[in-house]
């Protein structure tokens, strides 16, 4: 998709997702108000290849589960080296403190309720590969005072050992 320049098949791949996130694990939220976070690219990478695959991805995921979306709910405030050209531990701090919340997270939390919660998020990604970018993602997240219940990806790549 991202490398073939096929914006076009996010709509049937986060369809597809959406079915089997809905299948195994939907139940375990529904009490929460879970919203959607794609993991972002940086706009140099995201002008260069014109879309950011997982907000297309959790854009039809959205669709499909009518959950709230927020496609920029983080941002990438740093320009890194493509993932796949890296090893393990290159990956990791290639993606220390790339990431920062965005104003549509920030109001999403209120407060001022009696009994504030911690908004839940799910991430979605389009591979998980090490953990790294999720993991960076995930630590932002944490430090804002938010709860990432999930996180949805399309595939999920072996390295060889």
């Amino acid at each position: 998709m991202k490398y073939g320049n096929r914006p076009d098949i996010a709509v049937p791949l986060g369809v597809a997702l959406a079915k089997r996130w809905q299948q195994q694990t939907a139940r375990q939220h529904q009490s929460n108000s879970v919203y959607v976070v794609p993991i972002p690219l940086h706009s140099d990478r995201q002008k260069i290849r014109g879309y950011n695959q997982a907000e297309r991805i959790a854009a039809a995921f959205c669709q499909a589960t009518r959950l709230p979306l927020l496609p920029n709910g983080l941002q990438r405030t740093k320009t890194t080296q493509p993932q796949h050209s890296l090893n393990p531990a290159e990956r990791q701090k290639n993606l220390e403190q790339v990431f920062q919340i965005d104003q549509t997270l920030r109001q999403i939390k209120n407060p001022a309720h009696p009994r504030p919660q911690k908004p839940a998020i799910l991430l979605i990604d389009d591979i998980y590969t090490t953990g790294a970018t999720a993991q960076s993602a995930v630590l932002t997240l944490k430090r804002a005072g938010f709860l990432v219940v999930s996180i949805a990806v399309l595939a999920q790549a072996k390295l060889a050992d």
